[in-house]
């Protein structure tokens, strides 16, 4: 399991830290935080075009197009997609990770609440 990083003032006794983890998972759609799925996956090709799209993606690789980024991203570009749920600031959804071929830090990408994409 995971752990969560929770100011250690907020948690007055051990059945209040489990209160709190159950509502993090039922407001994400699971029974219960151990029943997450921290497994990087392969993103889909519909996930792949909508990547490329973004303009904010092409300017860090140096795209001109939506083309160009999505034949980055077959072929020189590190792409996983996480199912990710985080206990405080309290997100649950996609989590794509980036990363180009020199080492640095990866860009990350998720959904906003209407499910837009955005880098973060």
């Amino acid at each position: 399991m995971r752990a969560y990083v929770i100011a250690a003032e907020t948690i007055k006794d051990q059945a209040m830290f489990d209160e709190y983890r159950n509502k993090v998972a039922t407001s994400c759609g699971i029974s219960k935080l151990t029943s997450m799925d921290t497994k990087p996956k392969e993103l889909t090709p519909a996930e792949k075009k909508e990547i490329a799209a973004m303009i904010d993606v092409q300017e860090m690789w140096g795209a001109e197009s939506d083309a160009e980024m999505l034949e980055l991203l077959d072929n020189s570009v590190y792409a996983v997609k996480f199912d990710f749920v985080s206990g405080s600031p309290g997100y649950c959804g996609d989590l794509f990770t980036l990363h180009g071929d020199a080492l640095g830090e990866p860009v990350t990408v998720i959904r906003d609440q209407s499910g837009a994409l955005k880098v973060i």
